[in-house]
């Protein structure tokens, strides 16, 4: 039964809303609130020069495309080409992935994917920051509802503080959000028992670059019977007519003891060493694109942690999560942006909503959770499952991504 305060809601309101973070989720919102003429504000803890500078990996969008349209306007959305890791490559209407069996070589199935851009993460942030205003060197250390929670304070590091409506969380898998609302014990991520590692570069040769790139010329993927994964990508392509301009990412990642996280201490070399024993065992191209990454070669490494999201006291609507901060997840399917874009503009919705008065937003922001919750935290139990069984070749064959290929878990993406 509806409340006096939710009733009282319950009719045209003017919104202000608080976005914690600017990477990609929140800033697809502040584009769709903007859309929608609600007022907005985005406030990122890192300096905009280390945010525009920091790692950058390719990332599929493909069953989240139509929601794209509810968060970006006509005019940036056209150029969402120029994003991918192959700007002169068209998206076709349909694509595959190739995944090889890693020791013969031999292609054990093609994952079908519809109609994809894959995006450098760096790129598309850029251009989902096209006109938004950014508060950069904020660190959020306390968010504080009204007492009849009609609006959120938020206080930063610096004594900044800022009143709105409603604040939603996108600050990443390691949200201070998520941690206030929830606590530190029962927000804290899960490590999965994998090391998992992540290669940037260019080839100095050019058939080096050719090979590299001949099982498919943006993604591909092998497994090895000994229990490790590998795969090979396209980050950017300078010049298509010049090999030696085109930027890799090779990634791979193998079983580890629950209780060892010594990769995250181990020397860079001692990294790059261990990636190209592991890879060495493959056939070619992916033992010949991993031995071939010149001595010195940076290597990134990544823990894979996941958060199994669990219901949060939004506060009548006035405080939520939503991307990484609301369901992290293992990478193996590739599926965190695709639910991103949706939970950003599922959020636009139910805020269009509140702001028209055809709902509360108490009423708009719990559907909301629901659907988060749900949905997200679906797709982090499935990627879970599908990251223990791509390590496992004697499950291989019933992995999420070799049943149901790259596809939302458990229903169609439409809003």
């Amino acid at each position: 039964m509806e409340s006096a305060k939710d009733q009282q809601q319950q009719q045209p309101q003017q919104l202000s809303v608080i976005i914690i973070g600017a990477g990609i989720t929140g800033l697809l919102i502040a584009q769709g609130l903007a859309q929608a003429g609600i007022r907005c504000a985005v406030w990122e803890a890192e300096d905009a020069a280390v945010l525009d500078g920091s790692a950058d990996w390719g990332m599929g969008i493909h069953w989240s495309l139509p929601l794209l349209h509810q968060c970006l306007p006509p005019n940036v959305l056209d150029r969402i080409q120029q994003t991918q890791t192959d700007p002169f490559a068209p998206a076709p209407d349909s694509d595959i992935v190739p995944i090889c069996n890693g020791q013969t070589g031999e292609q054990i199935r093609l994952v079908p994917i519809p109609k994809m851009h894959r995006v450098s993460r760096r790129k598309f942030r850029k251009l989902c920051a096209e006109g938004m205003s950014v508060q950069y060197n904020k660190k959020l250390v306390n968010i504080k509802p009204s007492e009849d929670d009609i609006s959120v304070t938020a206080t930063f590091e610096d004594g900044t503080e800022v009143t709105g409506t409603a604040l939603v969380g996108s600050d990443g898998h390691r949200s201070v959000v998520r941690r206030l609302l929830l606590g530190e014990e029962k927000a804290a991520a899960r490590f999965a028992p994998y090391t998992a590692t992540r290669i940037v570069l260019r080839y100095p040769r050019a058939e080096q670059a050719i090979k590299a790139r001949s099982l498919h010329p943006i993604n591909a993927m092998a497994i090895h019977p000994a229990g490790i994964w590998s795969w090979i990508s396209i980050l950017d392509v300078e010049d298509p007519a010049n090999p030696e301009t085109w930027t890799f990412q090779l990634m791979s990642s193998w079983p580890r003891d629950a209780n060892d996280d010594s990769s995250t201490r181990q020397s860079n070399d001692a990294l790059l060493a261990a990636v190209k024993s592991k890879t060495s065992i493959f056939a070619d191209p992916i033992r010949s694109a991993n031995q071939g990454v010149p001595e010195g070669t940076h290597v990134h490494v990544n823990r894979v942690s996941y958060w199994q999201p669990i219901p949060w006291d939004n506060r009548r609507g006035s405080v939520t999560l939503t991307g990484d901060a609301a369901h992290p997840m293992t990478f193996h399917r590739g599926q965190g942006l695709n639910h991103a874009v949706a939970d950003a503009a599922r959020y636009v919705s139910a805020l269009q909503s509140v702001q028209s008065g055809t709902g509360s937003l108490a009423q708009a922001v719990s559907s909301y959770d629901q659907d988060v919750i749900a949905r997200g935290g679906e797709e982090v139990r499935v990627s879970r499952i599908n990251t223990e069984m791509v390590h496992q070749w004697e499950n291989l064959m019933n992995s999420p991504l070799m049943k149901s290929g790259g596809g939302m878990s458990g229903g169609a993406a439409e809003s």
